[in-house]
């Protein structure tokens, strides 16, 4: 069976209905406070002042900064719980493009169909669609059906993302001082 694309393009809005609008604003403002949590984290391993830490420690793509986090307290010598630690960096990253998408997307409302969609306009379209549509999402767009489950679902999910980074702190162990450090 032939696979079907179907061009789907709106004006762009600015006014969502409210509860879409209330539901992004929780999916912004939780994952920025994830961001700032990992952040945190990263200084406390780093023993750093958040002060120091902001001076010093810039704020990359948080995937980069668990990575960095992980870094630092293996270079300490501490442990953390390795399992929950690599199933917050999976789900990361999956939040991150979806937190991007809604913050950076063009908003439409499909009015024939009922639905708001978001379009992508970064990266390329995968392998498998190439045959329908090829080249840059800038040119062609992606249209992403957004609904209001689908936003709640997402705060929820990244509410879940905050409790196991907290878990993890939990997990967290420094190394014990070598008997040749003790004074």
């Amino acid at each position: 069976m032939a696979k079907i694309a179907e061009r789907i393009s709106g004006n762009a809005a600015y006014e969502l209905r409210a509860p879409l609008s209330r539901e992004i604003g929780r999916i912004l403002v939780h994952f920025a406070y994830f961001e700032q949590c990992v952040q945190e984290m990263v200084w406390q391993a780093l023993k750093l002042s958040e002060a120091a830490g902001r001076i010093a420690v810039r704020e990359p793509r948080v995937t980069d900064r668990l990575e960095m986090l992980r870094d630092a307290i293996k270079l300490r010598g501490g442990t953390f719980d390795e399992e929950l630690y690599k199933s917050i960096y999976r789900r990361t990253n999956l939040l991150a493009a979806k937190r991007h998408l809604l913050a950076h997307g063009i908003w439409f409302h499909h009015k024939a169909r009922g639905e708001w969609h978001v379009q992508l306009t970064r990266g390329s379209w995968p392998k498998n669609e190439e045959e329908l549509i090829a080249g840059s999402k800038k040119v062609t767009p992606e249209s992403v059906v957004m609904t209001l489950e689908e936003l709640r679902s997402a705060t929820s999910e990244i509410s879940v993302l905050i409790a196991d980074l907290k878990t993890l702190r939990r997990s967290a162990v420094e190394a014990a001082p070598s008997p040749q450090t003790l004074p």
